[in-house]
């Protein structure tokens, strides 16, 4: 059995705490995050970057295959309401509501 660990999952001001095992796809944990989040897998992507030039991570993808490190931090987009497009990666660093914004290519 692969050890365990947490990964940091990123979206606006929120930030969620995830256990997961390398050997999990990320799909499984678009799943665990669905299940938190009240929003469909099919309807959010993982960046294993908190910066526009990341490339969104495949579903059927292993973490450990990806080499996700314990306590990385992963950014998180949802579908628009109404659309096809992802939104930006847009996280907020600071108390002040002052954000990184990073433009991504939908």
């Amino acid at each position: 059995m692969a050890a365990q660990m947490y990964v940091r999952i990123k979206r606006k001001n929120q930030t969620l705490f995830i256990y997961v095992e390398p050997n999990e796809t990320v799909d499984a944990l678009k799943q665990k995050i669905e299940r938190i989040m009240k929003v469909s897998a099919a309807d959010m992507r993982l960046y294993p970057e908190l910066e526009s030039t990341a490339h969104p991570m495949s579903d059927k993808e292993t973490l450990e295959k990806l080499s996700i490190q314990p306590e990385q931090e992963l950014a998180l987009v949802f579908k628009k309401p109404g659309s096809d497009d992802f939104e930006d990666i847009k996280i907020i660093t600071d108390a002040a509501g002052l954000t990184e914004e990073a433009e991504g290519d939908a």
